[in-house]
């Protein structure tokens, strides 16, 4: 019987930690006190104190999707950029020394342009 609840509290500790990074949980996310913390305390609370942690999770397990959806704190769930992504800004098309013009693939030499004398 011990065995079996030791398989358990581990088992389930594990899928704690799994769950948790996989929703991109993070320390700071949802401004609860003790509930605020990322994936390895969570595991780590679980394997300490079971009872307590186990239920305490699945109890703010909806809280931390809802702040994840809603975007509510300065934490950004994992794989996602900060903001809109830009490109980055068109090259000119004539260069510098208005020897060479930018056909959109590569730079050829400018022959409409005044000659460069050096």
């Amino acid at each position: 019987m011990t065995g079996f609840l030791l398989l358990v509290v581990v088992g389930t500790s594990i899928w704690v930690f799994v769950d948790a990074r996989n929703l991109g949980v993070r320390r700071g996310l949802i401004q609860s006190g003790f509930a605020d913390m990322g994936p390895g305390s969570w595991l780590a609370g679980c394997l300490l104190i079971w009872i307590l942690v186990f239920p305490l999770y699945l109890v703010y397990r909806p809280r931390y999707i809802d702040a994840l959806r809603r975007g509510e704190s300065g934490i950004r769930p994992m794989n996602q950029p900060d903001g809109p992504v830009e490109s980055p800004p068109p090259p000119p098309l004539v260069s510098p020394d208005g020897r060479w013009v930018w056909n959109g693939t590569q730079w050829v030499p400018n022959h409409s342009g005044p000659s460069a004398s050096i």
